[in-house]
């Protein structure tokens, strides 16, 4: 659904809230605001590089059922101005598949909403944060910078933008002022599916929210879950074999977590025994893990005989090291699973009843392990007015038709009562009684006169209050600025036939986050301006800021750079450093001698 900025003008917004609520029941069903894995129905599909499992979960009886494969989609290339896109038959294949899973009686429930799960192993990639954030304890913020900025947050301006999505995945129980976090990519080969998947739900008005997990950062997640030896928390490297990579982790004496790494196979679904062992080792020394427990977990159904293989040259080599074996698929959480995967385990499971409480690792699994990958910017997502918003708008709607029913009441008994007033005799009146209004009409005639002398004078022509409300409404509500200095300043301009004109200004310097940079041209436009005072007048009856007609005129200049804000007492550098625009704001606002609140200076005199 395309949505408009929240920039706006209030009639378009309100415009744009009465389609929603008129086209959709986004006011009355509650499920177009949850996640995928709060719906009662559910579809999973987990992708590696070697094939795909699906499967569908209710989750009011906990049931799982086998579910008809991600069908093979075929795109048609980017042309010079477009970009790739899916044919129609795989459109159709896809709105086939939706349209099976949520009229089927088969799954215990009448679904009215359907959340679709993609958890992702067939690719993940692994890169530090630029030093500025590395160590950076404000997860959620650094979350939106590598959703909207990415390459700042990794201090690389060549990263491509389109290769892959990037989230944030800290390294939970870490020492402060240490490495705190990493960044994570999936790839992007799935996000036309996923788009399709949201648009059928759109289109149908049928809540379809999708969301896409790395299945790599869920098995790391799960490592509490499924080793039962606590021991096996702390001081241990992690081998989680996958059919086209394993992924190898570590956690420190503390159970806190301290790297993740992904290493492809070499055309087997294993790594060789020689590389085994020099994981292993390098990844010790590296951590400063003197003796490291060894955690094989086996997520590709590996026999424990061929698992003892591939670790036999580090037994021999290390002998005193303690190795625990773990097949995965005979682990009791995958048992009712088809395929038995360990990250549709993880979705669905209640965490807060298994998860070991006071462990690092169970921050990792109650937030950032369900990181949607695909998800859009706060920007983005905060366009879509709130269920309470559009309800609130719809029963002011009735609201609404309510009073105009009591006004046509009351003017048609406003009617009605004058009409039978006319008819009485008072309403006469005879020639005496006439001059005499014509002689009070001639004395309030000069008492208009010099009552407008007066009002023209004492209109209110300039309020500091509103002046000040004009510099908070610039800027987004959800902070991204700091206002360096602003000044306002109101003063008279040429005299033209006893008319005094009048001007306003604003000068505004300040410093932006990247987010609100890229959007500065818009908010310092002078479109943005002047619908800002429009509103502002018309909300506060204050006729002198609105700027319309050919007596009013209004010139708005912005100048930005890049330039880091220093730190100081007041914003010290671990908050300066995320501003890195520098912006000058200017705002004149002119009325002339012509215009209708113009001042007078012509003497009032007696007539």
């Amino acid at each position: 659904m395309n949505l408009l900025p929240l920039n706006s003008s209030p009639p378009k917004l309100y415009g744009q809230a009465r389609r929603i609520i008129k086209e959709t029941s986004r006011a009355s069903n509650p499920d177009w605001y949850k996640s995928a894995r709060e719906l009662d129905l559910q579809w999973h599909i987990w992708v590696s590089s070697v094939g795909n499992e699906s499967a569908v979960f209710n989750r009011v009886t906990g049931e799982w059922w086998t579910a008809p494969k991600l069908p093979k989609v075929t795109l048609i290339p980017a042309k010079e101005g477009e970009k790739a896109r899916l044919d129609d038959q795989s459109r159709n294949l896809i709105h086939e598949a939706l349209r099976n899973i949520i009229s089927s009686s088969a799954y215990g429930i009448k679904a009215k909403s359907l959340g679709v799960c993609f958890h992702l192993v067939d690719e993940i990639r692994i890169r530090d944060l630029a030093p500025d954030f590395s160590s950076d304890p404000d997860f959620e913020t650094l979350n939106e910078l590598l959703k909207a900025a990415p390459q700042i947050a990794m201090g690389d301006d060549a990263l491509d933008d389109e290769s892959g999505d990037w989230r944030l995945c800290p390294l939970v129980g870490a020492k402060s002022g240490s490495r705190l976090s990493i960044a994570t990519r999936v790839s992007s080969r799935f996000k036309l599916i996923v788009n399709e998947l949201g648009i059928y739900g759109e289109v149908r008005n049928i809540p379809v929210i999708v969301n896409t997990f790395s299945g790599a950062v869920e098995a790391v997640a799960a490592l509490p879950l499924v080793i039962e030896d606590p021991d096996y928390l702390s001081n241990t490297v992690y081998l989680l074999q996958y059919e086209h990579m394993t992924l190898v982790c570590t956690t420190g004496e503390r159970g806190e977590l301290q790297m993740i790494r992904p290493l492809l196979h070499r055309n087997t679904n294993h790594l060789a025994p020689t590389e085994i062992m020099d994981v292993v080792t390098q990844s010790a020394a590296l951590n400063n893990i003197k003796d490291p427990r060894l955690a094989f977990l086996s997520l590709n159904g590996m026999p424990e005989a061929d698992v003892e293989k591939v670790l036999q040259i580090y037994r021999q080599n290390h002998p005193d090291t303690e190795i625990k074996i773990t097949d995965i698929s005979q682990n009791p959480i995958v048992d009712k699973i088809p395929g038995k995967r360990l990250e549709l385990a993880m979705a669905t499971i209640n965490l807060s009843e298994v998860t070991p409480k006071n462990h690092p690792l169970e921050e990792l699994h109650t937030r950032w392990a369900f990181s949607d990958y695909y998800s859009p910017t706060k920007e983005v997502t905060n366009r879509m007015p709130t269920r309470g918003d559009l309800r609130m708008l719809k029963f002011a709607a009735l609201a609404r038709t309510f009073l105009i029913v009591c006004l046509l009441g009351f003017i048609g008994w406003s009617g009605m009562d004058i009409v039978s007033k006319m008819r009485s005799e008072s309403w006469k009146l005879d020639s005496a009684t006439a001059q005499e209004m014509d002689l009070k009409v001639a004395m309030l005639g000069k008492e208009k006169k010099e009552l407008d002398h007066w009002e023209n004078l004492l209109t209110k022509r300039s309020e500091g209050w509103l002046a000040m409300q004009a510099l908070l409404d610039l800027f987004p509500d959800d902070g991204g600025v700091i206002v360096r200095s602003a000044r306002y300043q109101a003063e008279a301009t040429s005299e033209t036939d006893n008319m005094v004109g009048l001007s306003r200004s604003w000068s505004i310097s300040g410093f932006a986050n990247p987010e609100v940079a890229k959007n500065l041209a818009t908010i310092g436009s002078r479109t943005r301006v002047a619908e800002l005072l429009n509103r502002i007048a018309e909300e506060n009856q204050a006729d002198y800021l609105k700027v319309d007609g050919d007596t009013r005129s209004l010139e708005v200049n912005l100048q930005q750079r890049q330039g880091t804000m220093p730190s100081s007492a007041a914003f010290p550098a671990k908050v300066a450093r995320h501003f890195r625009t520098t912006f000058d704001l200017r705002i004149a606002q002119g009325l002339s001698a012509k215009d209708e609140l113009a001042l007078s200076t012509k003497p009032l005199t007696s007539e």
